[in-house]
């Protein structure tokens, strides 16, 4: 258990920063207080039996984080959220500017391991920065900033998203030294759930047949890249089916 003024976690319930919690308030059930946590991504956590003190150290402890927001503003309510990223991944910014672009990125977002288990960022923001990497001209990957393995925070998110997009238009124009090595097993081959599209050469774009909108670029030179992040994805196991 950590209660501080900018973390909440209260395992095996929550595990989070204040800046995700948009509300909490106590009902009884049968005689029993149960607390009540709404957050911005529209969840709601319900924790029984807290102790007395632990649920006055809870609402204190996020009573300072409010007020250290002043008004509020500086809060990152998802819509708020969503605006300021599409404003940041909207820039197209020529190459020859990479470095002063970069690091203006890895400014605007910092790694937090404090948020590694933030929701997933909507498809179209992740889309932005694949656009974004691919726009840069970078053919070493290397050159961008890493995610954290195991963070989900906004700056892993999209550093990661960008990285796989370098990687996989870099591996494009390059030719395969050698043959991927994967066991492919009877149940990966009875179903197909996605549309494969050969783009050119060992480049593929996996698209969902039910959402369009969902869609991937998997190459298969070496090394082998998919613009989810993974090398073990179900999308390149759907284009080795193919």
């Amino acid at each position: 258990m950590k209660i501080t003024p900018y973390v909440f976690s209260l395992p095996p319930y929550i595990s989070t920063t204040w800046q995700q919690v948009a509300a909490l308030h106590v009902q009884q059930d049968d005689g029993i207080p149960v607390l009540i946590v709404d957050l911005f991504n529209g969840n709601r956590i319900e924790i029984p039996g807290l102790d007395p003190d632990i649920l006055e150290r809870i609402f204190s402890m996020h009573t300072a984080f409010n007020e250290s927001c002043g008004d509020g503003s500086e809060r990152l309510s998802d819509n708020a959220l969503k605006g300021d990223l599409s404003s940041l991944l909207s820039l197209h910014i020529p190459s020859k500017f990479l470095g002063e672009s970069i690091e203006k990125m890895a400014g605007a977002l910092q790694h937090n391991p404090d948020a590694a288990d933030t929701a997933d960022l909507p498809q179209e923001i992740l889309d932005k920065a694949a656009t974004i990497a691919q726009s840069l001209g970078i053919e070493d990957a290397s050159s961008v900033p890493s995610a954290t393995e195991g963070c989900n925070c906004l700056f892993c998110q999209i550093a990661r998203t960008m990285h796989a997009q370098i990687t996989v238009v870099a591996n494009s124009a390059a030719p395969a030294e050698e043959q991927i090595e994967e066991v492919i097993s009877e149940e990966d081959l009875q179903f197909k759930t996605w549309d494969i599209h050969q783009k050119d050469g060992q480049l593929y774009e996996v698209v969902n047949p039910l959402d369009a909108h969902e869609h991937y670029s998997v190459f298969l030179g070496t090394p082998v890249g998919c613009t989810c992040g993974s090398r073990h994805c179900e999308h390149i196991r759907a284009v080795l089916r193919s």
